[in-house]
């Protein structure tokens, strides 16, 4: 003989089971929600870090930039002083002019125009007649054309 379950007891055991299944359901959901949040909260920290690092880079960069060109500039500004204080020029000045000269041309190929092709074609040009001791200028005013394949 079976036995059939009353309405009084089908419905306790239902509340028991659904008091036993929702508190791991609930902890199922908190789970997810919990790694969701550990993972939204990585990736802004390695956000951050990240602006953090290209920030000092810039800073850095930027202050390295400033160093070069104070030194240049005060160096410069004593090689003049040094070239006009003299009526005939040494050849110790005249090498410290040259290879100041180089140094301020390099500085100077680092800008946007100096990456131009004509400039490295120019630039090869002056430093070998610089290098046959003939003393060249290069002024640039504006910008550079663009150049096509054909020409």
């Amino acid at each position: 003989m079976a036995l059939v379950p009353s309405a009084h007891t089908a419905a306790t055991i239902g509340v028991i089971a659904a008091g036993n299944l929702m508190p791991q359901l609930i902890a199922l959901v908190f789970n997810r929600l919990i790694f969701d949040v550990a993972k939204n909260a990585s990736l802004e920290r390695r956000r951050h870090i990240d602006s953090l690092k290209a920030k000092r880079i810039a800073e850095t960069v930027e202050a390295e930039y400033v160093r070069r060109y104070s030194d240049m500039f005060h160096t410069t500004r004593a090689l003049l002083a040094a070239l006009s204080r003299e009526i005939v020029v040494s050849p110790e000045l005249r090498d410290q002019l040259r290879a100041h000269s180089r140094r301020l041309r390099t500085m100077l190929e680092q800008s946007t125009a100096a990456n131009h092709p004509m400039m490295s074609v120019l630039r090869s040009v002056l430093d070998s007649a610089e290098l046959r001791g003939a003393d060249v200028e290069l002024q640039l005013d504006g910008e550079l054309p663009g150049l096509t394949a054909g020409r």
